[in-house]
């Protein structure tokens, strides 16, 4: 499975493609997740990132695994702890 998010290079721009694939404006995924549109728009700009609880509302709002939007595969995180 290749996650078409996934060639997006930094979190922002997968976390706006994710976005735009269903029509949801800043201020709505703002609403939804607890925060304003001018933290999304941060979000998008990777000027700063959610929260774990952030993470968590964005990938039940968006129908998107925490794996397609870090764009981090199981087998990548292993590596890291060793």
């Amino acid at each position: 499975f290749i996650d078409p998010l996934c060639p997006v290079d930094t979190f922002g721009k997968r976390l706006r493609a994710a976005r735009d694939s269903l029509g949801y404006t800043q201020e709505q995924v703002g609403a939804e997740v607890g925060v304003t549109k001018a933290t999304v728009s941060k979000w998008e700009l990777d000027r700063g990132q959610p929260s774990l609880d952030g993470l968590r509302a964005l990938r039940e709002l968006l129908g998107v695994s925490l794996d397609s939007l870090i764009c981090e595969e199981p087998k990548e995180r292993a590596q890291v702890r060793n």
